[in-house]
């Protein structure tokens, strides 16, 4: 198991020049963690939607959060991201809105340091603060878990072309 992280990371919201760093974070993440779960052909499914191009516009739509390393510098052109998390909002049917937790990537070398829980941990209380009290996420089959550690209970399972994933929700107190 990996040194879990002693200092807290930098968290801050990405902006649009995050994009292509956070896009080669989410990209080389999901072709390393995933591949036991899903055929090859998904997870590049699953890639094309993370393209530089999309990453921007996620940016754009989304409360998007990146991580640097605890003790780095955010300046350096050597620094790269190790983690991301993102909030998106959609309006429901019957009134109010549905709060998703859309995208959580840690970079393979910081999985198993608590670095996905500090990010999830920051994300809901970003939604707290925003005022909802409920929150989902479309879970992979490999962060199945990882999410249901994190008290949030499954739902429903969507199949997908792309990567099928497990519908789960956590009520935000």
């Amino acid at each position: 198991m990996n040194k879990p992280v002693d200092r807290p990371p930098l968290i801050r919201l990405a902006v649009p020049a995050d994009a292509e760093a956070l896009s080669a974070l989410i990209l080389r993440t999901i072709r390393e963690s995933n591949t036991a779960d899903y055929p090859p052909d998904e997870i590049e499914r699953v890639c094309a939607s993370f393209t530089p191009e999309e990453v921007a516009k996620q940016i754009a739509a989304r409360d998007v959060f990146v991580s640097f390393a605890p003790g780095s510098s955010q300046a350096s052109p050597e620094t790269r991201p190790v983690g991301t998390v993102s909030l998106g909002v959609k309006p429901r049917l019957s009134g109010g809105e549905t709060a998703k937790l859309h995208v959580l990537f840690v970079a393979p070398e910081w999985q198993g340091r608590g670095l996905g829980l500090r990010l999830v941990a920051h994300l809901e209380a970003h939604a707290l603060r925003q005022g909802h009290r409920l929150l989902q996420v479309s879970s992979s089959l490999t962060a199945r878990q990882f999410y249901q550690r994190l008290g949030y209970r499954e739902l429903a399972f969507e199949p997908r072309a792309e990567g099928s994933t497990y519908l789960m929700e956590k009520a935000l107190v």
